[in-house]
């Protein structure tokens, strides 16, 4: 397999040789938010006129950094904007990492993390999470260029506190990239360690709690000079217009964004007891998904059933993974409908 086929292995969803789910299917494997955006997404776009749309967007997204900025409390200039959190985790092993040098992960965690050391060859090192996937003692003294920490954690759903994480960027004598693709979910963020720690870098990203996977909007918030270094490595135009537009648009409703998060946190809690209740045992979550460990062995068969029956959920074929399920929280109906067809599977 080559490197292309390998990254793509670790895009959210994709199986090779499999088609994209369409038409009928109950989707809770990409941890997409099952609610829409604000209205007023929509009529940022439908204001862009055919003058606009003809001119290349803003290559430094000022608009949208000076609101990122405004509702993080940092800086305009702690703001770096990219295509997904993905291009900003590429361009941090890109930018910070030289070839003799190593990128530390934990593990499990998002894939990407090691895939993207690998694709840059640099050196990588996976610190294992303990038995209940908290972060380990082995974490504060590990060392390296860069450590990418997922707060809370992709597929787990643990978080870690902001003193926790405050106590390893003390730690580690390189830069750590706090991964809070989920921390709305949470009841934690570590902005506020911004001011004291001078080697931490946090991701954030549009996908999840502000329901726009499909515009690709992550940023990082970081101290000024690691976020001009990050600037500079860039492509020229890597966040389009409409993208800018939603993305701004939606940070100016934080309301919507709340109420969706409100729905799913409640229905998070009737998953996490409709598993528990089927035998399942299911891990703390602090984001918009749930660990479920099947208790006989290889969850295989279960998701390839789930499948057959037009239910999606994320099977891992990995070490300590092999006999757990990640499931997206969606709509009550959607929830209920998984929960039905696994007591059904489960009785035969």
């Amino acid at each position: 397999m080559s490197y292309t086929r390998k990254h793509l292995a670790t895009v959210e969803g994709y199986v090779p040789g499999e088609q994209p789910a369409e038409g009928g299917f109950i989707k809770l494997n990409t941890n997409e938010n099952p609610y829409p955006p604000s209205p007023r997404v929509f009529e940022a776009i439908q204001q862009v006129t055919p003058e606009r749309m003809r001119k290349y967007p803003d290559p430094l997204y000022r608009r949208l950094s000076a609101k990122i900025a405004q509702v993080y409390g940092v800086k305009q200039e702690q703001v770096f904007i990219g295509n997904g959190s993905d291009e900003v985790l590429s361009l941090l092993v890109r930018t910070f990492v030289d070839p003799d040098e190593k990128v530390v992960y934990t593990y499990p965690s998002y894939v990407l993390y090691e895939t993207l050391a690998r694709l840059n060859a640099v050196g990588c090192e996976a610190v294992e999470l303990d038995e209940n996937f908290d972060l380990p003692k082995r974490a504060f003294s590990a060392g390296g260029k860069l450590l990418f920490v997922g707060n809370p954690n992709n597929p787990t759903g643990r978080g870690i506190p902001a003193d926790t994480m405050g106590r390893l960027c003390r730690s580690f004598p390189g830069l750590v990239a706090t991964d809070e693709a989920y921390a709305d979910f949470s009841n934690s963020s570590c902005v506020s360690l911004l001011r004291d720690c001078q080697n931490l870098m946090i991701l954030r990203t549009f996908s999840k709690s502000f329901s726009l996977a499909s515009i690709r909007v992550g940023f990082a918030l970081a101290r000024e000079e690691l976020v001009a270094d990050l600037m500079r490595m860039k492509d020229s135009y890597n966040v389009n217009l409409l993208s800018q537009l939603a993305a701004e648009a939606a940070l100016s409703d934080l309301e919507h964004m709340r109420a969706n998060v409100l729905k799913i946190v409640r229905t998070r809690t009737l998953l996490i007891s409709g598993l528990a209740a089927l035998g399942f045992v299911v891990y703390p979550s602090e984001s918009n998904f749930v660990l479920a460990k099947y208790p006989n062995g290889s969850a295989r068969p279960l998701y390839e059933e789930l499948k057959r029956r037009k239910i999606l959920v994320r099977y891992f074929p990995l070490r300590r993974l092999e006999d757990c399920l990640r499931i997206t929280v969606g709509t009550d109906g959607e929830v209920d409908a998984l929960l039905k067809e696994l007591r059904d599977i489960l009785k035969k």
